[in-house]
């Protein structure tokens, strides 16, 4: 059974989301695109990753996939957000690496980066693991969760 996935593109990125769309599609996840056809072509960087950021702490999406140019914009202003950890790649290996190692739950491509073959790799990896649970992670993810979407500067120095 599949899951359910949401995905959000800047405009300059569409093609490069369609086809990562379509790659879980047939795969046989449920892919829920928070662009409206009204704003596909015209909307920022930086109103996409809010999007993608409200539709993570929802609650309703496990992970989700967002793009822009470089993927660099919509990663910083993610990640932002209390609760969302995104995770900008351009390999597979950092794909694994994210969700492994730092429980990310959005990844974020550049269009002008990845081909669509690279990407669906990608995306193979980062839906295929899950957080690995040990004393170093375990101590990483703490110290995530407790400075998400704060000031760093606040928490340093203490117990986590």
């Amino acid at each position: 059974m599949g899951r359910k996935f949401c995905i959000a593109a800047q405009f300059v990125a569409n093609d490069l989301k369609l086809a990562v769309e379509n790659h879980l599609k047939s795969l046989g996840h449920e892919v829920v695109d928070l662009i409206s056809d009204e704003e596909r072509d015209t909307i920022s960087f930086t109103l996409v990753a809010q999007k993608m950021a409200k539709a993570i702490t929802s609650g309703e999406y496990e992970l989700g996939f967002l793009f822009c140019g470089s993927g660099m914009g919509v990663s910083q202003i993610a990640n932002k957000y209390r609760g969302v950890r995104a995770a900008l790649v351009e390999s597979p290996f950092a794909a694994r690496q994210s969700r492994i190692i730092n429980n990310s739950n959005v990844l974020c491509m550049g269009s002008t980066l990845l081909t669509p073959l690279v990407a669906s790799q990608c995306v193979n990896e980062f839906i295929s693991h899950e957080f690995l649970e040990d004393e170093e992670t375990t101590t990483s993810a703490r110290y995530i969760r407790l400075t998400d979407g704060s000031n760093l500067t606040d928490k340093i120095g203490g117990e986590f």
